[in-house]
């Protein structure tokens, strides 16, 4: 059972070139080569060039404000595996996910849509890949919004799980993770992967005594020949060897 559906936030990194390529990846087929994508964004080179248009007038105008490194908010939002909505469903989706940001941004929803990019990746984990521009220009005004704090990604999740149980009849609890953490939430490491860890490091602490000893061994030996030569050093310091003597 799981508490929401997933959603992603993150900030797109390295400015101009990060949007880019990001942009690029998400409608290349030769990268998602069991991914139907579903263009939503008809033109993602409008959407690239007002996120930049509109992060270099909210510079210009800020000039001592620190330098826009992030120019859109990456959002993915994910349906529960084997899911496929219908044409209707992805339409009715897909407009609440516009209102959504709309409200929390502040802005009407038919200008926020002009500064978004929008496509779904149809597969096994279906998800929509939303890309909203980090300077939201608005009544020829510009203004910057982080939607990566903490509580907008709980909204988000809250917005997400709502979502799906009114247009697709989905409830988060009927859903069950495929794969769980190999630790347990009390931090407890379970026997097997305990018992692995535990014979890993005694075999690295063999190696190690093995290496001392080893070390050890050289050092007592190279001890032995110090004495040693100390010894006739000693014994023959008096005595000069007869090239060394002077004329008598």
């Amino acid at each position: 059972m799981i508490k929401s559906f997933v959603v992603k936030v993150k900030a797109v990194k390295y400015a101009e070139k990060g949007l880019k390529n990001l942009v690029k990846y998400l409608e290349d087929k030769k990268r998602h080569k069991k991914t139907k994508i579903l263009h939503v964004t008809k033109n993602k080179e409008a959407f690239i060039r007002t996120a930049i248009l509109n992060a270099t007038e909210k510079q210009l105008s800020n000039k001592r404000g620190r330098k826009i490194t992030s120019l859109a908010t990456s959002y993915i939002f994910t349906f529960p595996k084997g899911i496929k909505p219908t044409r209707e469903e992805y339409k009715a989706t897909i407009k609440q996910i516009i209102n959504f940001i709309a409200e929390e941004t502040n802005t009407p929803p038919n200008i926020i849509r002009q500064q978004m990019f929008i496509n779904i990746h149809e597969q096994e984990n279906t998800h929509i890949n939303v890309l909203v521009s980090k300077a939201i220009k608005f009544k020829d005004k510009v203004k910057t919004i982080d939607l990566t704090k903490k509580a907008h990604l709980a909204r988000a999740r809250n917005f997400w799980t709502k979502t799906l149980i009114e247009n697709l009849n989905l409830n988060p609890t009927d859903h069950i993770p495929e794969t769980k953490s190999k630790f347990t939430r009390k931090g407890k490491v379970p026997t097997d992967i305990k018992k692995q860890i535990d014979d890993y490091f005694e075999e690295k602490l063999q190696e190690l005594i093995e290496e001392f000893n080893k070390h050890l061994q050289k050092e007592l030996r190279k001890d032995k020949l110090i004495k040693r030569l100390v010894t006739y050093a000693n014994r023959y310091k008096k005595k000069r060897h007869p090239l060394l003597r002077g004329p008598r």
